[in-house]
């Protein structure tokens, strides 16, 4: 599993040409911002998953298939991650700074109007769904609570922190529906 979430990292600076002038070095330096936001949120994933597995060191079919699909998800939302900071933070300092030209380019090459409702259903799903399948191994572990002799204080951070990845997923999900309800 450690070695998905390194992937997913590795993926991200893949995806990054490999500048070849000062030129392109000093204009690769607005990718650290976006770039360092994918690598927290990332983190933040696969912190959450080391802990699960230190806690319950759960290894049975259910766990491993919930596992699995966590580990593809991941790996599926490292591009629609990188793309949407990226975007968002070009926007963000174009906004700050007044530069009507980015902007323009922004939403006539980079991302047309049309499009930006896709991203956010792309995003939004991926993002659900890795904290939906946390949110369901927390469960299977909370279910087997007795068996795996948890204190009632373990009991409690385990529903908690299932209850806490079912918000984490209610926020993306609810962006997609409010993308669906009122995309014209």
């Amino acid at each position: 599993s450690d070695a998905v979430f390194a992937l997913a990292v590795t993926l991200l600076v893949l995806s990054s040409i490999v500048p070849e002038t000062f030129t392109e070095i000093y204009a690769s330096l607005s990718d650290i911002v976006p770039f360092g936001i994918c690598i927290v949120l990332l983190t933040l994933i696969w912190y959450q998953h080391y802990i699960f597995f230190i806690r319950y060191g759960l290894k049975d079919v259910k766990i491993v298939s919930l596992n699995t699909i966590l580990l593809f998800l991941v790996l599926i939302y490292v591009y629609p991650l990188k793309f949407l900071f990226k975007v968002l933070f070009q926007m963000w300092v174009a906004i700050f700074t007044g530069d009507q030209e980015t902007m323009n380019h922004i939403f006539t090459e980079v991302l047309l109007p049309d499009q930006s409702s896709m991203l956010m259903i792309v995003y939004g799903v991926g993002a659900a769904g890795i904290f939906l399948v946390m949110a369901m191994m927390y469960s299977v572990a909370y279910k087997r609570k007795e068996q795996l002799e948890l204190s009632p204080v373990e009991g409690f951070l385990t529903k908690t922190s299932m209850y806490s990845n079912l918000l984490m997923a209610s926020v993306p999900l609810l962006s997609v529906l409010l993308t669906l309800l009122f995309d014209n």
